[in-house]
C-alpha cells in the first residue's frame, strides 16, 4: 500500500488548472457542498479565449509548452472546448459559464509496477471567477473516483480533492519577459487531495490576462516541496 500511496502522490491535482487542475463535478466525482443553483457570476471579460486554434507556448520549468484549443465536444448536451498539452498525454477540456471557467480532466490509468494499475476518474474545478474583488474566494469539496486494478478485484480508495481559490489583485500590470500584460488577475489556490489517509497539499498561483489568457504559473506541491514556473513567451489568438 505505501508503494501506492507514493504513486499517488504524482498524479495529484495539478491541472490546473492549469489547469489548471485542473478541475468539477460529473459522473465521476461529486460536489459536497449542498448548492442547488450554482452561482456561475457575470463576466468582466474574456480571461482565457476558447476559441478554437488559439494556441499559447509556455517556458515551463525549462521545457517548451505548447497550450491550444481544439475542437468542442459533448458531454450530454454541454459544449467543452477541447485542450491540447504538447507536454502531457491527459485529456482536458474547459468551458465558460458567466464570470466562471472550468476545466475537466478526463479519466486516466497509471502503471504501479508489479501488474498493479491505477485510476483517476475524471474530475472539474472552477480555475478562474472574473468578476470576483480582490480578497473574494470560492471553494469546492470533490469526491473522487479512485481505483488500483492487478490481481483481483478492483480495490476503491477514498479520496477528496477540497480547494479554495482566492483573488490577490486584479486590474494590474505585470511584464514577464519583456512582454507587459494589463488587465491582469492573479488567483491563489490551495489544494488538499486525501487518497487513503494520504493528504498532499498543493499552493498554486495563477495570473490571468484579460483577452489574452493564462500567462503565468507558480506551483508547489508537499509532496516533493519543488516550486515550479511556468510563464507565457508567445501567442496565436483567432
Amino acid at each position: 500500500m505505501n508503494k501506492f500511496i507514493s504513486q499517488m502522490k504524482k498524479i495529484n491535482l495539478k491541472f490546473t488548472l492549469i489547469f489548471f487542475a485542473l478541475l468539477l463535478s460529473l459522473s465521476s466525482c461529486s460536489n459536497d457542498d449542498g448548492e442547488s443553483v450554482p452561482d456561475y457570476g457575470i463576466s468582466t471579460g474574456n480571461y482565457f479565449p476558447l476559441t478554437e486554434n488559439n494556441k499559447w507556448w509556455y517556458l515551463d520549468d525549462g521545457e517548451v509548452k505548447l497550450i491550444s484549443i481544439g475542437s468542442i465536444n459533448y458531454f450530454g448536451d454541454t459544449p467543452y472546448h477541447r485542450i491540447f498539452n504538447s507536454n502531457s498525454n491527459l485529456e482536458s477540456w474547459m468551458i465558460k459559464r458567466g464570470a466562471s471557467y472550468f476545466q475537466k480532466s478526463g479519466s486516466t490509468f497509471m502503471d504501479l509496477g508489479n501488474g498493479n494499475t491505477l485510476f483517476l476518474g475524471e474530475y472539474e474545478i472552477k480555475i478562474l471567477k472574473d468578476d470576483v474583488l480582490a480578497g473574494g474566494t470560492w471553494s469546492d469539496n470533490l469526491t473522487l473516483d479512485v481505483r488500483v486494478y492487478g490481481g483481483g478485484n478492483p480495490m476503491s480508495l477514498p479520496a477528496t480533492l477540497t480547494y479554495t481559490s482566492t483573488v490577490l489583485e486584479r486590474n494590474v500590470t505585470e511584464t514577464i519577459e519583456g512582454n507587459t500584460y494589463t488587465n491582469v488577475i492573479k488567483v491563489h489556490m490551495h489544494a488538499l487531495e486525501s487518497v487513503n489517509s494520504y493528504n498532499t497539499t498543493i499552493e498554486s498561483e495563477y495570473w490571468f490576462a484579460k483577452d489574452i489568457g493564462l500567462i503565468k504559473e507558480i506551483t508547489t506541491s508537499s509532496s516533493d516541496n519543488i516550486t515550479k514556473v511556468s510563464y507565457l513567451t508567445s501567442y496565436e489568438l483567432n
